[in-house]
């Protein structure tokens, strides 16, 4: 809520979210806990094509176009997803005050500082879905859907500033193209098809 405030007057907004992508232009992938955000940026680190810039919370603007800017260098990662991708184990700083929710924290940097970015255009919104897919799929989806995911997922960290965030989120879906991300099991599966669709747009 404190950056909510000091940031404001300069169109930023945090939004509750996680971006990938490069300078020239990025993804912000929405969807409520348990999505996959995490897992499915955390995928993208040190594959070629595409960068990470955050996890969970972002700084998001509208004007004079969309863009997003990295507040943090962390990310969080499910316990069961460590099997796949052991190679934050050793980065693992503890788990968050929800034990329950088996997720971890890791502090990318300096280890992944080559391949993250700091802010980029916004491209397009991306709904992660978790399925049990053997090869990720992307779809068209509804800017309706979009806010109806990224409008309350956010709020609930902005007490105080509801009606600024439901006015930011629907312009913000208004502007982008949103799609919908249907998982594989493989996570660089998924890393792949945001590079594909980061291509395209």
């Amino acid at each position: 809520t404190l950056f909510h405030w000091a940031l404001a007057e300069f169109g930023w907004q945090i939004v509750h979210a996680a971006a990938v992508g490069a300078a020239q232009g990025g993804l912000l992938l929405i969807g409520n806990t348990g999505a996959g955000k995490s897992t499915t940026a955390l995928s993208c680190l040190a594959r070629p094509g595409i960068q990470y810039l955050c996890d969970d919370k972002c700084l998001v603007r509208l004007d004079p176009k969309p863009e997003a800017f990295a507040l943090f260098s962390s990310g969080k990662i499910k316990a069961d997803m460590l099997v796949r991708l052991p190679h934050f184990q050793a980065m693992l700083a503890g788990w968050d005050d929800h034990r329950r929710a088996g997720k971890g924290l890791v502090f990318l940097h300096p280890t992944y500082a080559a391949h993250m970015v700091k802010s980029f255009p916004l491209k397009a919104l991306v709904i992660p879905s978790v399925t049990n897919r053997t090869e990720a799929a992307l779809h068209a989806a509804a800017a309706g859907r979009a806010f109806r995911l990224l409008g309350p997922s956010t709020v609930i960290w902005l007490p105080g500033a509801e009606a600024d965030n439901y006015r930011f989120t629907a312009e913000l879906v208004r502007r982008l193209p949103c799609h919908r991300l249907d998982l594989a099991l493989e996570p660089q599966q998924n890393a792949d098809a945001l590079r594909v669709l980061l291509s395209s747009v």
